[in-house]
């Protein structure tokens, strides 16, 4: 037997998991002091998808290795750009 016609329940959307996910990943990112990082973007029949997860910020003694790593690195590649030219 087919029946074509309409439900009167009175049902109430969920939210999705995705949104429940962001939801929760949001509210500990304010609690803890964490970050919403991407982690990868593709895209998925005409849009855009991103997997995000939390992530921690760099410690103040981090950064100063990273940017004196970085320092480094610019002087050595002028000292041999310097040294193509010659």
């Amino acid at each position: 037997m087919i029946w074509h016609g309409t439900t009167t329940s009175r049902a109430v959307p969920q939210a999705a998991p995705a949104q429940k996910e962001i939801a929760e990943l949001a509210s500990r990112a304010i609690e803890r002091g964490y970050t919403i990082v991407p982690l990868h973007v593709y895209l998925v029949r005409g849009r855009a998808k991103i997997e995000i997860a939390p992530g921690r910020g760099r410690r103040q003694y981090d950064k100063r290795h990273v940017l004196a790593e970085k320092e480094s690195r610019r002087e050595v590649e002028r000292a041999l750009r310097e040294r193509q030219r010659e």
